[in-house]
Parts: structure tokens; sequence; C-alpha cells
């Protein structure tokens, strides 16, 4: 199972109400309250590092470019004002990346797939139930909205709620190549946008370089993210899932990733009006390391390898506006 988002994962069943009557009933019983906890982070743990860490990276490097954006920057705010919007930022895309997973597991297909692929999660582990888990999002989503509003992030946070129904619910993700990516992309920049605006509060009066950096990062993900399909062929293939690299081809798909990453990278740092080598040679070299792999190596080691690289690839894109030369 893909784990860049749980957007990027399981095909949606729609009908599953006798599978939830009939399920398993041997739920374990004895549960405290770490218990609780404990199950709200596994439903989030593959998702953390290519999810929240990449999207506060891009909402950090903002705040500590805020002379090039029209915001405060850094030495003019108390370092109690910035450790608190930092601990809130990291609360908040946990509480969405939270409502996403649990939407993305409950359904029976991901309960089977997750029982092979990550047993550990609370579905396939039996910490809860289908139906909790369902019970479970009708009291976070309100929850989540309500406290997305408190923060002044409303906007993001419905834009990732709407795509999480769409993209579970309404079968978006499995209708076309075309719909599942636009849904990745935006919905992973929705985190970034969202993240950036409990640090600064930056509701409607956003500079239109943030505007333009943030459709520039999510044209990126959306022509680069199926890095991670590679190695998930073999499953994709045995469940007749269809994705670029199946339904296009492998050896035209991986020519073209080869190509792009470098390209995205020169326009990348271009976008920034970047200088200094300590931020072209970083981003040049996993860039050209990962398009050397994807073409040379083409084994399951080797395509995880560039799954991995792809994600620091992203995180150097997200710091590059704190090497920029504007003024």
């Amino acid at each position: 199972m893909s784990a860049l988002t749980s957007f990027e994962s399981n095909q949606k069943s729609n009908n599953i109400g006798p599978q939830l009557k009939n399920a398993d009933t041997s739920i374990t019983k004895d549960r405290s309250i770490l218990f609780h906890l404990k199950t709200l982070y596994l439903f989030t743990k593959s998702d953390l590092k290519p999810v929240i860490v990449p999207q506060a990276v891009f909402a950090l490097a903002m705040m500590f470019s805020g002379s090039k954006l029209g915001v405060p920057v850094t030495n003019q705010l108390t370092t109690a004002y910035i450790s608190t919007r930092v601990l809130l930022m990291f609360a908040w895309l946990w509480i969405q990346l939270l409502v996403v997973d649990i939407s993305n597991q409950r359904s029976p297909e991901s309960v089977a797939e997750d029982a092979i692929n990550k047993p550990w999660r609370p579905l396939p582990s039996k910490r809860i139930s289908m139906e909790e888990a369902q019970h479970m999002l009708r009291i976070l989503v309100p929850a989540v909205v309500a406290i997305s509003v408190a923060m002044g992030n409303f906007t993001p946070c419905s834009i990732i709620m709407v795509l999480a129904w769409l993209y579970n619910d309404l079968g978006a993700g499995s209708a076309s190549l075309l719909q599942r990516n636009v849904i990745n992309a935006v919905a992973i920049s929705c985190f970034g946008w969202g993240a950036l605006i409990v640090l600064f509060h930056l509701e409607g009066t956003a500079a239109t370089l943030l505007r333009n950096w943030t459709i520039l990062t999510a044209t990126v993900i959306l022509t680069t993210v199926h890095a991670q399909d590679f190695p998930d062929m073999p499953g994709d293939r045995a469940r007749d899932r269809k994705t670029i690299p199946l339904v296009y081809g492998e050896g035209w798909t991986r020519a073209g990733l080869a190509i792009l990453i470098p390209l995205w990278s020169i326009a990348c740092l271009v976008f920034w009006n970047i200088k200094s080598p300590v931020a072209w040679i970083p981003t040049l070299l996993v860039g050209s390391a990962m398009s050397l792999m994807t073409m040379v190596r083409r084994e399951y080691s080797y395509d995880k390898i560039v799954w991995k690289l792809w994600c620091l690839w992203m995180t150097q894109l997200y710091l590059l506006p704190i090497f920029s030369a504007r003024t």
C-alpha cells in the first residue's frame, strides 16, 4: 500500500454494511486511555514522515523567509510565540491526517490489504472495528472543522475533508488516474497551506509569491508522485489497480520521471532566484541520483530507495525559500 498519503491508497467499496455486520467480533476489549492514544497514532504512523514532516518544512521555511513574503520576520517574533504556533501547526497537521487516514483505512478492501502489508494498523490488528472507525469519523470530522475555524484556516481544512470524501466515499480514487493524482496534489498542498496559516494567520492575505509557489509545488507533486507506484507494481498488477506505470508502460513512465525531476529542480531553484551552491548542489544531486536509479536500477529494493529519495527531494524543494536571493 502506497505511503504518501491516504489519498493514494486502496480502492473503496461503497457497500460495506453487510461486511460490518458480519465482521470479526474478536476486537480487543481491555482498553485504557493509553490504548486509545496508541490506536490513533497507529492510524497515522505510516504517513507521519511523508506527509507531516515535508509540509511542516514547507511552512517553517516560509516562516524563516518571512521578509520575502511580506509577513513578520522571525526576529520580530518572540520565542514563546514561535514555539506556540509551531506546536499548533503540528497538531493541526496531525488531526487532518487522522481524519484522512481513518476514512481511507476503514473499507473492507483496505483492511484486507493492510492485514498483509501493514498488520499493525488498528483495523487489521483488531484494536477497533470498522463500525467503531465510522463512529470515530462522525465525531472527528465536525471537531476538526471546528478547530480549524478557531485557528483561522477553515478553507484548507474544508478542501481536505471534501477531497477525502470524494476519494474514499464517491470512488474518485478509482475513477481515473487524472482524478486521483489531482486529488493527491491538491490535498497535499492544502496540508502545507493550512500549516502556514496556523503560523501566520494568512487567511485571505497570502502574497502572490506564496500562491505561485504553492501552485508550483502542487504541479511538481502531480507530475512526479507516481514514483511511489514502482515498488508497488506487483501488488497493483495482481489487484488490477490502475497506476501510471501499469497503464502507460513502465519504460515510458520511468523515462518521464527521470526527465521531470531535474527539470523541476531547476525550475524551483530559478523561481526563488537562488544563487548559493549550498542549495543548488544538494537539490540537483538528490534529483540526479533519483533519475539515474529510476532508469538503471529497475528492481524492487531500488524502487523503494527512489521513493525515499523523492520524499527527501520534496523536502529539499520546500526548504528553498530560505536560500532565496529575492528582496
